[in-house]
């Protein structure tokens, strides 16, 4: 096919050989193009197919045997799905996607190898540039550059505009030749590179509206991936003046950077998600990237059916525990004592300490009439202890150590002494004496008494 200008086309990448091409799994085309090489050959690049006859998940399928599934792929291997970069899962029973190239034909690239990856583009969408004469234009599979036109010389060549130009440049005048930045030279028939390295892409290489053209600094790093927002997994895009949406994860902190397009980790529990582990109850962070421990269960331990403390520590609450008083400030902690009573009879939430006064003093021992009492263990009030023979003899010992006094005499005892009768009081707690004058006391009487009497 002739060109425009009389200048036969030709493939720019092609020209190092048929060898390259195919090692990158192109085939050979019809007969059209000039090459120093080759001769007279254009090449295309061949569709290759990522998996023939499908593109869907693959289902293990079983053995002849009629035995387990057998896998569906090697461990770690890597294919091309129309674009999409997969590897083989960890179950080996389907593919997950890793990447999604710019193009099918940027993973064909490398299909071949057996580990194959997503390439870098060679050029973006619509970029032009002109090799001498020939206005070349970005293949669609961003692999590198197609012949467009002839122009009649390369000085009419602009790939700004993306046509040939009819007038010779200026001196000086420069323009952006993808990422090169050129200038047309003294006599106004050509542009040559200017002494300055390239722009980090064609995209950064931009002319202003004054004419001045220069180098943009790139916004982010050939093959950089970063999490932004919510939830955003970004990456640089070919031109490097931008960042592009690759995926959503489902939270920030899940989203990860370092393996670039499949940096979305996957969640490591649901929201609301509660389990137990040991004594602790755990429930599902928001970023749900794992669980954090929400209560400390104690020794009635959690409960793995409904996922909740079997004595749950509620927050301002308190309770008796024998004679501890206690509280529940965090459920982490779980309950704490923050007093203890002197008994557990006294244990109670409701007063201001948690204790109630005790209604005696631990083993203190009181009269009441004839009755000796005792506090009781629980000190709510007094027990019988015994009952003294008398009131009397019911002997108060300080003013908590009651005691019952032994009796003097026995109810109605008498006894002489000499002419004095003394009999046994009502107390009990010693004799009253009656004089019995002359006649005297008669001892031998039963009981004894005063003669005459």
């Amino acid at each position: 096919m002739e060109a425009p200008g009389g200048r036969q086309g030709v493939r720019p990448w092609l020209g190092r050989g048929l060898s390259m091409a195919v090692a990158l799994g192109v085939g050979l085309g019809t007969v059209s193009a000039c090459d120093p090489l080759l001769g007279d050959v254009e090449i295309e690049t061949a569709r290759l197919s990522a998996d023939p006859g499908t593109t869907e998940q693959p289902v293990a399928s079983l053995d002849a045997g009629g035995g387990a599934p057998a896998p569906a792929c090697e461990p770690q291997s890597r294919r091309c799905v129309d674009g999409r970069l997969e590897r083989c899962n960890e179950e080996r029973n389907g593919w997950d996607v890793v990447d999604q190239c710019a193009s099918a034909e940027l993973c064909e690239l490398t299909r071949e190898t057996g580990n194959p990856i997503c390439e870098s583009p060679r050029c973006e969408p619509e970029e032009r540039r002109c090799r001498a004469e020939t206005l070349t234009v970005c293949n669609a599979g961003l692999t590198g550059f197609d012949d467009e036109r002839e122009c009649e010389a390369a000085v009419f060549c602009d790939p700004e505009s993306g046509s040939c130009l009819t007038r010779s440049c200026e001196a000086g005048e420069l323009r952006c030749n993808g990422a090169q930045i050129e200038a047309c030279n003294r006599d106004g028939d050509a542009f040559e590179p200017i002494d300055a390295a390239p722009c980090g892409s064609a995209a950064l290489c931009t002319r202003t509206g004054d004419g001045d053209v220069s180098c943009r600094t790139a916004v982010c790093g050939a093959g950089d991936f970063r999490c932004v927002g919510d939830s955003l997994l970004q990456r640089c895009a070919t031109g490097r003046d931008a960042w592009e949406d690759v995926r959503t994860c489902a939270t920030l902190e899940l989203c990860d950077a370092a393996p670039g397009a499949a940096g979305c980790r996957p969640a490591a529990c649901q929201d609301g998600e509660r389990r137990c582990s040991n004594d602790v109850l755990q429930e599902c962070r928001p970023s749900r990237d794992g669980f954090d421990v929400i209560a400390n269960c104690g020794a009635a331990g959690c409960n793995p059916t409904t996922a909740e403390c079997r004595d749950p520590c509620l927050v301002g609450v308190r309770r008796c525990a024998g004679a501890s008083v206690e509280a529940c400030a965090d459920p982490l902690t779980g309950w704490r004592v923050v007093s203890t009573c002197s008994t557990n009879a006294v244990c109670d939430v409701t007063a201001a300490s948690g204790c109630r006064e005790a209604a005696c003093p631990a083993n203190a021992r009181r009269c009441r009439g004839a009755s000796l009492e005792r506090c009781n263990a629980q000190r709510t009030g007094f027990e019988l202890v015994e009952v003294c023979a008398t009131e009397a003899l019911c002997v108060p010992n300080g003013a908590n150590n009651a005691r019952c006094a032994a009796p003097a005499c026995d109810a109605g005892e008498r006894e002489c002494n000499g002419r004095t009768l003394a009999i046994c009081n009502s107390d009990r707690t010693g004799f009253d004496e009656v004089a019995c004058g002359l006649l005297g006391c008669n001892a031998n009487a039963d009981p004894p008494n005063c003669r005459g009497l």
